[in-house]
């Protein structure tokens, strides 16, 4: 599995079950891959349309898109 693939499938785990998204660094050590590549994957998630993030004032929100 790729680290994009990863990332989703933490991130989308981790918001089931709290509700809200951890952090860049957070994901990291949780995944205990580098903060550049959980960086690298987000944007690629984006960018291919399988999450859309959206960021307001000390919140930031994540939807699956497919």
């Amino acid at each position: 599995m790729d680290n994009q693939e990863k990332v989703y499938n933490y991130l989308k785990s981790f918001m089931e079950e709290k509700g809200y998204p951890q952090s860049i660094p957070q994901m990291s050590r949780g995944l205990n891959i580098p903060e550049h590549e959980v960086k690298e994957a987000i944007d690629k998630l984006q960018q291919s349309g399988r999450i859309k993030i959206t960021t307001v004032p000390k919140k930031v929100t994540i939807e699956f898109c497919d």
